[in-house]
């Protein structure tokens, strides 16, 4: 059996006290905010800026998911979906590059807000990010994983935040296959 070695859950955790600022500072907005912007982005740059933290708790809310998710070679598209209907915190952090060519993400923007019908496809975007960047977006966005076209795995960590009375997956079976069938 494999298991997590001390180093790899120090460093972990030493990734999500990089990110917590982002989660705190997401979750502190007030409900007029939540829908204002494209998957509140502006709003989460401004709030990581000032917010600091000496632990990473946030009454209400929890680290939903914590991923290593890998795009092997040959893989295909994978089907429109959100992470959750009700709003909470999708982060991807990229260990190598992601473009649109190894299977890098693309999110419908504004969709969190279901203000898009979901077959127009408008508003979509590839995320090309550098290895450690960090992408993080409302979970009620519409998004999905490209098929990987290289020869090279395309790695990601995936961490997901939520509140305690809406755990993932939120739109349960048949919301995905609805959405997939839809978008």
């Amino acid at each position: 059996e494999n298991h997590l070695g001390d180093e790899d859950i120090l460093l972990l955790e030493q990734i999500e006290q990089q990110i917590f600022p982002l989660v705190q500072g997401f979750f502190q907005q007030d409900s007029e905010e939540e829908d204002s912007d494209e998957g509140g982005y502006e709003s989460l740059k401004s709030a990581t800026a000032t917010n600091t933290l000496t632990t990473n708790t946030i009454d209400g809310i929890y680290r939903s998911e914590l991923q290593l998710m890998t795009s092997v070679p040959g893989s295909s598209n994978q089907s429109w979906h959100k992470d959750n209907r009700s709003r909470g915190l999708s982060i991807i952090i990229p260990l190598v590059d992601f473009t649109a060519d190894n299977g890098g993400t693309k999110l419908l923007i504004g969709s969190h807000n279901n203000s898009l019908p979901l077959g127009s496809g408008q508003g979509a975007r590839v995320i090309n990010a550098p290895a450690g960047s960090v992408v993080a977006y409302d979970s009620r966005t519409i998004h999905r994983g490209l098929g990987n076209e290289t020869s090279e795995g395309r790695p990601a960590l995936i961490f997901c935040y939520d509140r305690i009375e809406s755990p993932p997956p939120g739109c349960g079976t048949l919301g995905s296959v609805g959405t997939s069938y839809q978008g």
